[in-house]
């Protein structure tokens, strides 16, 4: 198990848990928080797992915070890109995660 610690009065100790299927599907639940869960902005139901895909966003209790959710790899890809885009100074994150984007829709299309 991991444990994620989140500094913020609306947060429970265990608020959300996460759960891999075993055909590499990840969801997502409330435990029952005092102040809830959204994933991509619809409220999460306590106790209720719910699939979460690459691009979903989730943000617990009354934290503005938000956590954006992402397949394996990608932040690797977007690093690499932006260590490489330093000599080229008018290139930006942006730029970078453009490109990222890019390559895994060209990579998960099918043939």
């Amino acid at each position: 198990a991991v444990q994620v610690p989140l500094a913020h009065a609306s947060i429970s100790r265990v608020h959300a848990c996460f759960q891999r299927s075993t055909d590499g599907l990840l969801y997502v639940a409330d435990c029952a928080s005092s102040h809830g869960s959204r994933l991509n902005k619809a409220p999460l139901p306590a106790l209720k797992y719910v699939e979460a895909r690459d691009g979903d966003v989730l943000q617990f209790g009354a934290s503005t915070r938000i956590f954006a959710l992402h397949k394996r790899g990608r932040e690797r890809a977007e690093r690499a890109l932006l260590d490489t885009a330093t000599a080229d100074a008018s290139a930006t994150k942006h730029d970078a995660t453009r490109k990222v984007r890019k390559i895994h829709t060209e990579k998960e299309q099918p043939p």
